[in-house]
Protein backbone atom coordinates (compact mmCIF):
# COMPACT_ATOMS: atom_id res chain seq x y z
CA UNK A 1 0.00 0.00 0.00
CA UNK A 2 1.26 3.60 -0.95
CA UNK A 3 2.34 5.52 1.99
CA UNK A 4 -0.29 8.60 1.01
CA UNK A 5 -3.44 5.90 1.28
CA UNK A 6 -2.58 4.96 5.37
CA UNK A 7 -3.40 9.08 5.33
CA UNK A 8 -6.69 8.68 3.59
CA UNK A 9 -9.90 7.90 5.37
CA UNK A 10 -13.20 6.99 3.35
CA UNK A 11 -16.54 9.01 4.71
CA UNK A 12 -19.99 8.22 4.44
CA UNK A 13 -22.46 10.62 5.24
CA UNK A 14 -26.31 9.87 5.11
CA UNK A 15 -28.51 12.44 3.19
CA UNK A 16 -32.13 13.80 3.86
CA UNK A 17 -34.36 11.50 1.33
CA UNK A 18 -31.35 9.59 -0.82
CA UNK A 19 -29.51 6.99 0.74
CA UNK A 20 -25.77 9.15 1.34
CA UNK A 21 -22.86 9.48 -0.19
CA UNK A 22 -19.04 8.65 0.01
CA UNK A 23 -16.35 11.05 0.35
CA UNK A 24 -12.44 11.45 1.32
CA UNK A 25 -11.46 12.84 4.56
CA UNK A 26 -7.75 13.40 6.13
CA UNK A 27 -6.39 13.76 9.66
CA UNK A 28 -5.59 16.63 10.94
CA UNK A 29 -5.37 15.82 14.57
CA UNK A 30 -6.00 13.44 16.74
CA UNK A 31 -9.70 12.15 16.54
CA UNK A 32 -10.19 14.92 14.25
CA UNK A 33 -10.81 14.50 9.97
CA UNK A 34 -10.87 17.52 7.38
CA UNK A 35 -13.48 17.23 4.49
CA UNK A 36 -14.94 18.66 1.66
CA UNK A 37 -17.84 21.25 2.27
CA UNK A 38 -19.65 19.67 -0.70
CA UNK A 39 -19.10 16.16 1.50
CA UNK A 40 -21.13 17.44 3.70
CA UNK A 41 -23.66 19.09 1.96
CA UNK A 42 -27.66 17.24 2.65
CA UNK A 43 -26.21 15.74 5.72
CA UNK A 44 -29.08 14.33 7.63
CA UNK A 45 -27.45 15.06 11.01
CA UNK A 46 -29.71 12.54 13.17
CA UNK A 47 -27.95 9.80 11.41
CA UNK A 48 -24.11 9.70 11.59
CA UNK A 49 -21.10 9.70 9.02
CA UNK A 50 -18.75 6.96 9.14
CA UNK A 51 -15.61 6.92 8.80
CA UNK A 52 -13.40 4.05 7.38
CA UNK A 53 -9.33 3.91 7.23
CA UNK A 54 -7.37 2.28 5.15
CA UNK A 55 -5.31 -0.79 6.96
CA UNK A 56 -2.39 1.48 8.42
CA UNK A 57 1.44 -0.56 8.55
CA UNK A 58 1.78 -1.13 12.09
CA UNK A 59 5.41 -2.22 11.64
CA UNK A 60 6.28 1.98 11.11
CA UNK A 61 5.55 4.68 13.24
CA UNK A 62 3.05 7.29 12.01
CA UNK A 63 3.14 9.86 15.07
CA UNK A 64 -0.03 10.54 16.67
CA UNK A 65 -2.04 7.97 13.90
CA UNK A 66 -0.71 5.18 15.83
Amino acid sequence: MSEQLQYVARIFVPTVGDKGKNGTAYPIAPNRIITAAHVLDGWDTSRPAVVWWHELDTTRSLGWLN
